[in-house]
Parts: structure tokens; sequence; C-alpha cells
């Protein structure tokens, strides 16, 4: 297993230890910050850092990261967000509690035995199916994206301890509206599963993905590698010839008409494979009864077992992490502050003046200087006053009728009182606390904007 790197904060989200490493990237668990405590365990996608200053490599996982996120399938990785910082990109992933078909079949072959049949018959239409939603995907404005993924394979593709195979990573594939365009010349992908006409760079497209698929299936069900030699040379000779051996050649307990669905998914000429990935999915679950999705997940937890309860610890050390009141401090940018300890953290915002709370004090205080500024004139019972009718009293309306716009008028000018008459004590004045400061707007809140085209482009002062 990878190692275990420091936990590092990316604008919302926490970057814990690797789990996975390819040759372009490295994946680690990781979780969002979010405010009112929301937390979600996610898979962080990391470009390895040589790699983040080639500009072509960053133009290709931003792609990967846009049109995954067109593909909405159960059988597909789900790709949440794109993170830029500290001169680093990263994809945020939906994470999958599994491991990857590469590790399963070797797993299995080591315990010297078979995918059971089922179970290699739902994992495999779980792959296709997911496939062809990659391939009928469309922008926002129905325009067939046509994506064909050019780089299926076992290392490609997890199945989770749900039962649910999910294909992952479309950084090579292949778009109409791909920004980023393969050098002339240059094969991407991993040789042992590239299709004819992919090695003869020819024009590719869903049938591409079927053959690669296909060599997929062909290895969970024998076993073993279908195209193995010394070196690429040797190995792009057998492709090119057709060089296969039916699978039940190495699993003697497949049925024939498995044996004839592979091969016809390998067959060189495109025309003569399934036309679609749907098809194929289809052909399979009809000579074979797929497994249920926990028979799926029992045979990955026997197969990888001690590896799903090792990471089930650290998802639970994150979740338990995720709930510590430091996430919401870290969701403001905080770090340092944390660091320096508790008593350097700022006081919360007061929320002593609700607005309705304030204006109904503020009406409460307006009648009340009011009534104050009227009762100037009021003289007090027991002061005697002689009842002449120019007593101040005579004027005075109920408290219950009282005209301010008179009231305001009267005091303008009030009449002498009398020697006895007690002057009432001065308008008592209330005051407000102080408002707090507004905190200044963070522009990298939301550090993209929305092109015309639908896509996120992202701020360069946030690029960071």
């Amino acid at each position: 297993m990878p190692g275990d790197e420091g936990t590092r904060i990316l604008d919302r989200y926490v970057l814990y230890k690797s789990i996975a490493a390819g040759g372009m990237a490295t994946v680690h668990l990781g979780r969002t910050i979010g405010a009112a405590g929301f937390t979600r365990v996610v898979g962080i996608k990391r470009l390895h850092p040589h790699l983040a200053q080639d500009p072509e490599f960053v133009s290709m996982l931003l792609d990967e990261a846009r049109l995954a996120a067109r593909i909405r399938h159960p059988n597909i990785v789900q790709t949440i967000d794109v993170a830029a910082t500290q001169g680093e990109l990263f994809v945020i992933m939906e994470y999958v509690h599994g491991e990857s078909l590469a590790r399963l079949i070797r797993a299995a072959a080591d315990a010297k035995e078979d995918v059971p049949l089922g179970v290699a018959v739902t994992i495999a239409a779980g792959i296709l199916h997911g496939l062809h939603a990659a391939h009928e995907a469309k922008t926002e404005h129905g325009q067939p994206l046509e994506i064909v993924h050019r780089d299926v394979s076992p290392q490609n593709v997890m199945v989770g301890a749900d039962g649910i195979a999910r294909v992952l990573d479309f950084g090579v594939a292949k778009a109409a509206v791909r920004i980023q365009t393969t050098r002339e010349g240059q094969l991407k992908g991993k040789i042992a599963y590239m299709a004819p006409e992919q090695l003869r760079r020819a024009t590719v497209d869903r049938r591409t993905d079927v053959y690669a698929a296909s060599v997929v299936i062909w290895e969970m069900c024998a076993g073993r590698r279908l195209f193995k030699a010394d070196d690429e040379a040797g190995v792009v000779e057998q492709i090119l010839l057709g060089m296969v051996d039916p699978p039940s050649k190495y699993a003697p307990s497949l049925p024939e008409r498995i044996d004839q669905i592979i091969l016809r998914g390998l067959d060189p000429d495109p025309q003569k494979r399934f036309q679609t990935a749907e098809d194929m999915a289809l052909e399979l679950e009809a000579v074979a009864p797929p497994a249920r999705s926990s028979e799926v997940g029992a045979w990955v937890a026997r197969m990888a077992g001690e590896k799903l309860r090792l990471r089930s610890d650290e998802v639970s050390k994150i979740e338990r992490e995720g709930t510590y009141p430091s996430s919401a401090e870290l969701r403001l940018g905080m770090e340092d502050t944390v660091a320096a300890g508790p008593e350097a953290v700022p006081p919360r915002r007061s929320r002593r003046w609700p607005l309705p709370l304030g204006l109904a004090a503020a009406a409460v205080m307006v009648a009340g200087a009011g009534l104050a500024l009227v009762r100037r004139d009021v003289v007090p019972e027991q002061a005697s006053v002689p009842t002449t009718e120019s007593s101040a009293v005579a004027t005075v309306a109920p408290p219950s009728s009282l005209d301010f716009s008179a009231a305001t008028t009267a005091t303008a000018t009030p009449p002498a009182p009398p020697a006895s008459t007690v002057t009432p004590p001065p308008i008592a004045h209330v005051v407000h606390p102080p408002r707090p400061p507004k905190p200044p707007v963070d522009e990298c809140a939301i550090p993209f904007t929305i092109g015309a085209d639908g896509s996120k482009v992202y701020k360069r002062n946030c690029l960071r």
C-alpha cells in the first residue's frame, strides 16, 4: 500500500493518505469541509508534482473531470469537483469502498480459485453498461459527446463492497469537443488492452472500448493475462494477428456460449464485434444468470477482506474527525488561527439583534419616545392645579389615540407649567450594541465562473 503522507488542507477539502497510485496521479482518501458540520468521505486524485508543471497533463486531467461529470450512471465513478491550489491540481471523486478488479483477479489466482461465473457476469455487465452510458453521454445542449474511454483495463475498474462494478479514469478519453488533443503519433493507454485499430492509429469509436472490455472479461474468466510477451512488440503482434484462445481453455467450467460472446467482442474487425457495449452486456446476462449484488460484495470481501478492513478503519477515523468543531474553522480557512490555540479564535458574530426583533424593538422605542414627549404636559394627580380653560390637562389625548404629529408640534412651544407641577424625568436613550464589522468578501469562495458552453472557468487569482 502506498505510504502515509501528512494531512493537508485543500480549500474546502482535507487530503489524507494515498490508497492507490498510477502513472499520472495518486489517489488519496479525503473528506469535504462543509457548513453546519457537513462532511463526506471522498477520493481525491492528485496529479504527480512533476506533471503538474506540464500544461498538457493539466489539460488532460481537467478534461477527465469535465467529461466524467457529464456521465451519470451507477457503474461510473462520479466526479464531484476540481480543486487547484498551491500549484497542484486535484480531482474530487466519490469514494468507492472496494478494490480494483486487477487486484481481485490476482487474489483469486493466488488462491487458485476461478471467479464464480455469476459474479464474473455481474461485473462484466456492470463494466459494459457503464461504458455504454459514457458512449451515450451528451452536452447540456443535447449534443453527443462521442466519448471513447480508450484505457479500459482491470486497473480502471473498481468493484465495491456493495457488489457494484464502476469504471473510472477517463484521463485519456477522446471526445468530439475535447480541449486537449493527442500529440501526433502518440499512443495513450495500456497496450495489452488496445484494439487493433487503436494500435494502427486509425479512427476509434465505442467498439474500441468493447474490444478492451472483452480483454478484461477474458482475463477475469481465465484468471490470467490474455496478451503476454517479452516486450511490447510481441504484444502488438499478438493483437494484430488476433492470436486469442477461448477462455474455457484455462477455465473448463465456462459454458461454450460465454466463449463465443467474448471471442466476438475480441474480433479484430470492428464490424464483426458487438456494435454497442450494451448489446454485449445483454447477451452475457441472457446466457448466464448474474449474481446478486450481495453475492458479489461477499466475494469482494473474501478476496480483499484484510485490506478492506484496514481501509474501513481509516475511513472511520476520517469520519470521526469530521465531527470535531475544528472542521468549521478549517472551512473558513483558519488553519493558522487553529494552530495558535483556542484563545486565538475570534468570537463568533453576535446574533443578539436579528432583523425581526430589531424592528420590533425600534417600534417600541419610537412609541415610548412619543408618549414621553406628550406626557411632559401632563400634571400628576396629586398636584394641586387650578381647573381653568388654559389648563394643559384638557389638551392631552388618551394614550390609545395619541397623535404623534400633534404631540411633536405641541412640544415645540410648551406652555409654562404651574409652580406646583412636578417635572417628569428625562427621556431614557437606548444605546444599541455596536455592530460587528462585516467579514471581507472571499472572491475565491466560488473559484470559478460558468462559461457560455456551461463549463467551469477557474479564476486565475484563485489557482494558487
